[in-house]
């Protein structure tokens, strides 16, 4: 290959690794707002909750989602 088509090759290369990056950032926000919904989700509803739980239950779950 010449240099100018080895040039262009690895071009696309980057091009195509810096696509996949992009797409990856995409995914990983899409996935920590979805946690960030269902930690809300579970705080709104711990006063629900709590009313099936335990003692231990409660203290576990109150450690896992930062209340109380």
């Amino acid at each position: 290959m010449e240099r100018e088509q080895l040039n262009e090759h690895w071009d696309d290369v980057a091009a195509d690794w810096e696509d996949m990056a992009r797409a990856a950032a995409y995914i990983l926000q899409a996935e920590g707002l979805r946690a960030m919904k269902l930690a809300k989700d579970l705080r709104d509803n711990y006063g629900v909750l709590k009313l099936n739980m335990s003692p231990s239950q409660k203290m576990l779950f109150s450690a896992l989602v930062d209340i109380d």
